[in-house]
């Protein structure tokens, strides 16, 4: 993973957006059981804090699940002081059984019954993000306002 971690290194420290947002595929903080991912936990996160970057978007799992902020391994109060990270849930027919919330969870839900897809909205001062299933029912609404 070197080559991915010197590269996010060099793409982040370029930036000069008021949103720091990453995606990538294996969850740090994973949901599902046997799968605790240290590697790319110990190759990204360290990364993602040095750079404040405020969201990380995973999937790998087929369930949600949003962290509480999180910085140098902590669980934090504001979204100001770390990193949430976001398993996407699922949006084709996989799913999984051994799946579930976690202490560094603030949200879990296993869309184990239909696919999901999110919306995310962001605006100057805020990133709003609303997980919803196929059928429209709402599943999870949560946002981060800087100015708070």
């Amino acid at each position: 993973m070197t080559t991915q971690e010197k590269w996010l290194d060099a793409d982040l420290a370029a930036s000069k957006a008021a949103w720091k947002i990453v995606f990538f595929h294996k969850s740090a903080y994973s949901l599902k059981d046997g799968r605790d991912n240290k590697e790319v936990r110990n190759a990204f996160c360290p990364i993602l804090d040095k750079y404040h970057v405020d969201l990380a978007f995973n999937a790998h799992d087929h369930a949600i699940g949003r962290t509480f902020p999180i910085f140098d391994g902590k669980y934090m109060s504001k979204p100001s002081e770390g990193t949430i990270y976001y398993n996407t849930g699922r949006s084709g027919g996989k799913t999984y059984t051994d799946v579930r919330k976690r202490d560094w969870n603030a949200f879990f839900y296993n869309p184990d019954d239909q696919p999901c897809y999110m919306v995310v909205k962001v605006t100057e001062n805020k990133l709003s993000i609303n997980t919803t299933k196929l059928d429209g029912t709402l599943i999870d609404s949560y946002s981060i306002d800087k100015t708070q």
